[in-house]
């Protein structure tokens, strides 16, 4: 029989993101513990709640995935690079996801969720 693979449709990410990430709170904590996790010193938290379409910005200043990271870590459905990788690189900081990738990818379905919903 030839190899099989999964096909993932664009609305995936929307689907899987409904099953972790429940409210607005859940998902910044999410991308706040990515950039404790990404050695970020200084993250940002902005809420701007007068304009027509209220939103949330988180800005940091750890470090970023290289080509390589987005492909084998975080691109990968199920796939926790923390499992074999427990320490940041600069701080030795423990990482603090429990569940790896797909938590962060769940936070990003749940902003893109509420962006199509407003």
């Amino acid at each position: 029989m030839p190899e099989k693979k999964f096909v993932f449709d664009a609305n995936a990410v929307l689907t899987l993101g409904r099953n972790s990430i429940k409210d607005h709170t859940t998902a910044v904590l999410e991308l706040v513990k990515n950039a404790y996790d990404a050695d970020a010193d200084c993250v940002e938290v902005q809420v701007f709640y007068k304009n027509r379409a209220p939103y949330i910005r988180i800005a940091d200043n750890g470090q970023g995935m290289s080509e390589a990271d987005l492909v084998s870590n975080w691109l990968r459905i199920g796939f926790s690079e923390k499992v074999s990788n427990k320490t940041t690189s600069n701080f030795n900081r423990r990482k603090t996801g429990e569940k790896g990738n797909s938590q962060s990818f769940d936070a990003f379905a749940f902003g893109l969720r509420r962006a199509r919903e407003d």
